[in-house]
């Protein structure tokens, strides 16, 4: 049995008086067991100081984000407020205290862009390409077992999807023979390069890490005017052919970047969303990504969408495992993967490597 404290109820017919508070005991100075109450204009003043230190700190991330927005007034008008911001970041050098405490908490959060960011050497730009190696059919040849001289060299690219799925892909994996990559950028995507442009960038990691295999997934951020590089001409997803044709034309010429040299990709397309315009979007995108790996032999696709819906084909957190068990595996955002969300994407991507190019089960951890 569990017993509950209660509070006396008062002698029936009785008022309280003054006479109650002498019973109570004497009352003890404030600072002998009593909190002393902050006025709220105090605890205002305190909130709006430690938001102001927050924006000034994280003002460049702030306004990188803002700058990845789809175009119209909400990111002109943040674009307004914030470029001077972290300008004025910048020249205190107050974003190297950010750094300072990403880098204390084991997060670098600059590390991609760096990266994808190196220019290529003269040699590099040089360098001939190797040929596909295809077999009968146009079928690529099986790529061959991995050894610890030789690791299958494994890279994943794309956004803030791609962030969770490399990750898991090396955690899967032997490290002894594969030697895997991540190089995910959040809120990039192929609509706008004035933001992050992905072909040269991929161009650059191919060219660096000569990937064996490409993991790709990204579109969470796709679904908005598009821009081109070296023009002021913008395409906004009203024009619905010329925006699909255009796209797909990224999307197929990202797939080539990654093959040309004789590597495979797999590319993992959106999963449900709990949001049903977003959900809308997703599918419609998902339809490309299929289309343009069809036309290529090197080009695996992970259906992410199917994977991740309920028998009625729609958005559900939970689903069942293999052993019939209801299990998380999607975020709260109702987007991304909780972590047993990522560990199935990762073990469809390594089916693949078995199953279609004969990669030995003997990478698995």
């Amino acid at each position: 049995m569990v017993r509950v404290k209660t509070t006396p109820d008062p002698v029936p017919g009785r008022a309280s008086s003054d006479t109650d508070e002498l019973h109570a005991g004497p009352k003890r100075p404030i600072g002998e067991g009593q909190r002393r109450r902050v006025p709220a204009g105090q605890v205002f003043v305190a909130v709006l100081i430690a938001l102001g230190l927050w924006v000034f700190l994280d003002a460049p991330a702030l306004e990188r984000a803002a700058e990845a927005s789809p175009i119209g007034t909400r990111r002109s008008v943040a674009l307004f407020f914030l470029k001077p911001v972290a300008a004025t970041t910048r020249f205190l050098q107050l974003d190297n205290v950010r750094g300072a405490v990403d880098a204390a908490v084991g997060r670098d959060t600059d590390a991609e862009v760096e990266l994808a960011e190196v220019p290529l050497t003269e040699e590099e730009r040089d360098q001939p390409n190797k040929d596909d190696k295809d077999g009968p059919g146009g079928q690529p040849d099986p790529l061959e077992a991995p050894t610890r001289e030789d690791p299958l060299r494994l890279v994943t690219v794309g956004d803030s999807f791609a962030q969770g799925v490399g990750p898991t892909l090396a955690r899967l994996t032997k490290r002894t023979l594969v030697d895997a990559e991540s190089r995910g950028l959040l809120s990039s995507g192929l609509t706008r390069p004035d933001f992050f442009n992905w072909p040269p960038n991929l161009r650059t990691i191919v060219n660096r890490f000569k990937p064996d295999v490409t993991v790709v997934m990204l579109g969470g951020n796709d679904s908005q005017t598009m821009t081109t590089l070296g023009s002021s001409a913008q395409i906004p997803l009203s024009q619905t052919d010329l925006w699909r044709s255009t796209y797909a034309e990224r999307v197929g010429g990202l797939m080539d970047i990654a093959t040309d040299q004789g590597g495979r990709v797999v590319w993992i397309g959106l999963p449900t969303m709990r949001d049903e315009i977003r959900n809308r979007q997703g599918d419609r995108l998902n339809d490309i990504y299929r289309a343009e790996a069809e036309e290529r032999p090197e080009v695996e696709y992970v259906d992410a969408y199917e994977l991740f819906s309920d028998t009625r084909g729609r958005y559900a957190p939970f689903l069942r495992d293999e052993n019939g068990n209801p299990t998380a595996v999607r975020a709260p955002d109702g987007e991304h993967f909780t972590t047993t969300g990522y560990d199935w994407l990762g073990d469809e991507v390594l089916t693949i490597f078995e199953e279609v190019w004969g990669v030995p089960p003997t990478i698995r951890r």
